[in-house]
């Protein structure tokens, strides 16, 4: 179970982590592609 101080925390750090992901949506380059893998 996550409390709202660690999911917050693990959120922010996705962020972090995924900027140019969130920065190809916000400049309008990202083509809304697939993440991860279908099996």
């Amino acid at each position: 179970k996550e409390t709202f101080e660690t999911g917050i925390r693990k959120t922010i750090q996705w962020y972090l982590d995924n900027e140019n992901w969130w920065r190809r949506i916000q400049d309008g380059t990202y083509n809304q592609q697939r993440l991860g893998h279908i099996e």
